[in-house]
């Protein structure tokens, strides 16, 4: 989390999208499949991420919950941004 919060202070602004979600359930456990495109401008750059997340879950007291997840990145970016372009 410190990791994250460090990052996250560091950026502009950010966007994070999940999409093209695929769940299947079976009783109380259910795996799912997820792409992921995200933006952070930092550092004068702009960072496109593209990747996809595999995860599992559970349902405990009637509420889901992700017991294992693991990503891959798939294509990283990184753009200088032109301040003057506009």
């Amino acid at each position: 989390m410190e990791w994250v919060l460090d990052s996250m202070s560091r950026t502009e602004c950010r966007s994070h999208l999940l999409t093209n979600v695929l769940i299947e359930v079976d009783g109380d456990r259910a795996t799912s499949e997820s792409c992921i495109y995200a933006l952070r401008r930092m550092d004068g750059n702009d960072v496109v991420t593209f990747g996809h997340f595999s995860d599992a879950w559970s349902r405990r007291d009637g509420a889901w919950r992700i017991d294992e997840r693991h990503y891959k990145r798939d294509a990283l970016q990184t753009t200088p941004i032109e301040r003057n372009a506009l």
